[in-house]
């Protein structure tokens, strides 16, 4: 319950992100909002280490409610210390400058593509769906496949957690998995050829000087930031509609029923 709630909150808090951002810098480049900027960056960053992280929750406690499985609570604690490391430390290794303004998005983290950069931040984002999508998903298929009375039984233990429930909260991480997934590999391919676009090679980590001697933000024009990486650009458009039309999703899957409640 704890994953599907705040997984909810992490969407909604990015659409507004992204949508505050939208409207400041609809149609300029001007490097402004500091503040903001410094906030929503890392937000940015947070999330997409959080939002697969809710999921491989999401995915273990099902797994787990059906096999009648007590949930201990070690996983959570990892993952919520996990989460605070990334936001905290891993992130400012690799920021190569303070944000970055793109041209009808806003302000963006920037980060050196580097090969520290892809085992603190851009792998994360690949490991923690494929775990859920390998390991727990079709486990649970699997037990219902093959045991639903017992599977039905199990839930019916969970007094909070009816057979519909269960199923939106299922539905609920497939759906983000398949959404984060794509975006998480499609990041993750596209650190290695990018550095080409800037003029030097992939390194596996240039140094702290060279990173962060200039760190004043910078501004691009969309067209400018298209032309750099089709990947850079695609995974960027992709990921911000990607996470409104999952917050569609989200409200078509709980908004209409009748005990949305008891599912949180």
């Amino acid at each position: 319950n704890l994953g599907a709630f705040m997984l909810c909150v992490w969407i909604v808090l990015l659409d507004v992100i992204y949508g505050v951002n939208s409207i400041l810098w609809a149609d300029n480049i001007d490097v402004k909002a500091f503040v903001w900027c410094d906030i929503a960056t890392h937000l940015q960053v947070f999330f997409s280490i959080s939002k697969p992280a809710c999921t491989l929750i999401i995915t273990r406690r099902l797994y787990l409610a059906t096999k009648l499985e007590v949930d201990p609570p070690s996983l959570d604690k990892l993952l919520d210390s996990f989460r605070d490391y990334i936001l905290i430390f891993a992130d400012y290794i690799v920021q190569d400058y303070r944000f970055l303004i793109v041209e009808g998005q806003g302000c963006q983290d920037s980060v050196w593509p580097s090969g520290v950069e892809v085992l603190l931040l851009s792998i994360w984002p690949v490991i923690f769906p494929l775990i859920s999508a390998v390991f727990y998903c079709p486990r649970i298929l699997w037990t219902f496949y093959r045991h639903a009375c017992e599977a039905n039984r199990a839930l019916s233990s969970h007094p909070s957690l009816s057979r519909p429930a269960y199923n939106r909260i299922l539905a609920l991480g497939c759906i983000d998995i398949l959404i984060t997934l794509p975006i998480g590999i499609v990041s993750l391919i596209q650190d290695f050829p990018l550095p080409a676009a800037y003029g030097f090679p992939f390194v596996f980590y240039p140094g702290w000087a060279p990173i962060h001697t200039d760190w004043a933000p910078i501004s691009v024009t969309a067209a400018e930031w298209n032309s750099r990486s089709f990947w850079a650009a695609w995974s960027s458009y992709f990921g911000r509609w990607a996470n409104a039309a999952l917050g569609l999703l989200v409200f078509a899957i709980f908004g209409f029923s009748p005990d949305a409640r008891r599912t949180y």
